[in-house]
């Protein structure tokens, strides 16, 4: 309508969002300004080039009591409870919008030539042979649409270079990110053991103390809840302890230190990780494993984010193929070798089609809705030092299978 770009920009800006409309009236804060409800600024930033921020949408859902009757207001009127439905809702539209982000990144026009930065490709830009060649040789000759051909090819693989540059960029900020949060997280964590000793021992033997003849509805809760709600606490600053202590092998100083740990210990503290996960999916896990330890000298880190990636990657998979809560079938077999150790994942899930089972190794390539396409990626390049990551044809289960083979510098 004969708009700006500028102006264009400014007026998405002003009423960009996902609203929420229920039986015709605005669920409120959803779709206001500066509100991301559907967490796509970390989408976006995540994947600059794909997937759109929030302020590059308007848009809006539709719902029903009739038909939606599990999306129910807060006791406030402000928002929706956050329960399995909520979830579900912004699952269903982030699905939706990943359809539409693929298409518009394989139709949008790449007018811009990234190699106009001259600090870093300006090297790759052949205008002046172009010219030179049409002037001399003539616009049909096949010396000048040659170069035109490969002019193009140098230009999209600039352009692949700075979209993983970007991405990089913005990984290296996670690391300092989580090296800062194990940081921080030290000392309120300390405080809250400290006051929950201090409640125990002041608290527990007051309520064992109450008589029997004093009741009332605040007596008998506390007589009753608070032994149980000390120990709930302790249970859950436990989990964020051992959270803590497994993110830290993670910060950069200490990625890539060599430790002796067995492997099986690994395996089963992954598990743990991912325990509320598998357990809400009601997924069956079977693991085969040696009762004798498998000792091995390596990055443990490394050999945890490998198996992180393949389990993550068969949890959604799972939950995606049965449904969700519906359950589903992962297997984790331990095997010693020659000179290492090998470690198979496999699932019930949908597999991967087998024109794909080369290409999901690569730097960004996912079909995952908000994935990043890095998990395996980062998995095979952290496994080089060590062996071999590899997706199997064939395997007990009838799904996807990796097959992870640590066959050098493993200390054995």
């Amino acid at each position: 309508h004969g708009l700006s770009v500028s102006k264009l920009r400014a007026t998405i800006n002003e009423y960009c969002g996902v609203s929420i409309y229920r039986d015709g009236f605005r669920v409120h804060p959803y779709g206001q300004k500066g509100d991301d409800w559907l967490n796509l600024d970390l989408r976006s930033r995540l994947n600059p080039s794909k997937n759109l921020a929030n302020n590059q949408i308007v848009g809006s859902i539709r719902v029903s009591r009739g038909q939606n009757p599990s999306i129910v207001d807060r006791s406030t009127r402000e928002g929706l409870v956050v329960n399995d439905q909520y979830q579900d809702l912004q699952y269903w539209f982030t699905e939706a919008l990943n359809l539409l982000e693929g298409q518009r990144y394989d139709t949008k026009p790449r007018t811009d030539d990234v190699r106009s930065d001259s600090v870093l490709f300006g090297g790759l830009d052949l205008k002046d042979e172009i010219a030179s060649a049409k002037k001399t040789l003539g616009l049909d000759h096949h010396i000048s649409k040659m170069i035109v051909s490969a002019d193009k090819r140098v230009r999209d693989e600039a352009e692949r270079i700075r979209e993983h540059l970007n991405r990089l960029l913005t990984l290296s900020g996670l690391g300092q990110m989580i090296d800062l949060v194990i940081h921080e997280i030290g000392a309120p964590l300390g405080k809250i053991n400290r006051t929950v000793s201090i409640l125990e021992s002041k608290l527990l033997p007051f309520t064992s103390g109450l008589p029997e003849t004093c009741h009332s509805p605040s007596a008998d809760w506390v007589k009753d809840q608070v032994p149980h709600k000390i120990n709930d606490i302790k249970a859950w600053s436990d989990q964020i302890f051992l959270l803590r202590n497994r993110l830290d092998p993670q910060t950069p100083a200490k990625r890539g230190r060599a430790t002796s740990f067995d492997v099986r210990e690994e395996i089963e503290n992954t598990l743990d990780l991912f325990s509320t996960l598998i357990d809400r999916q009601a997924i069956k896990v079977s693991l085969d494993i040696p009762n004798n330890q498998l000792i091995a000298r390596m990055s443990r880190a490394s050999l945890g984010q490998i198996i992180s990636n393949l389990v993550d990657n068969s949890l959604f998979w799972l939950t995606r193929h049965h449904g969700k809560g519906k359950g589903g079938l992962l297997s984790i077999s331990l095997a010693q070798i020659d000179f290492g150790f090998s470690i198979t994942i496999s699932d019930d899930g949908p597999g991967v089609p087998l024109e794909n089972r080369e290409i999901i190794f690569d730097s960004y390539y996912t079909t995952k809705p908000s994935g990043m396409g890095l998990g395996l990626y980062i998995s095979r390049m952290a496994i080089e030092p060590y062996g071999r990551l590899l997706y199997l044809d064939k395997c007990t289960l009838s799904g996807a299978c990796f097959t992870a083979i640590f066959e050098r510098g493993v200390g054995r």
